[in-house]
């Protein structure tokens, strides 16, 4: 086996990492979509509670 033929092996079985919240293809462990959704839920909440 060359070194090529081992690289690409490599290649085919490493896993994509995937958001743990919708389950799309995403670079981190939350995709970019999700966190700034979770950011905006926490901020509307803490307003709230500020608020009362």
């Amino acid at each position: 086996m060359t070194e090529e033929e081992k690289t690409e092996e490599k290649a085919s079985t490493k896993k994509e990492h995937v958001c743990t919240v919708c389950g799309k293809v995403a670079d981190a462990t939350i995709c970019q979509a999700c966190e700034e959704k979770i950011r905006g839920e926490a901020f509307e909440k803490k307003r709230v509670i500020e608020k009362s």
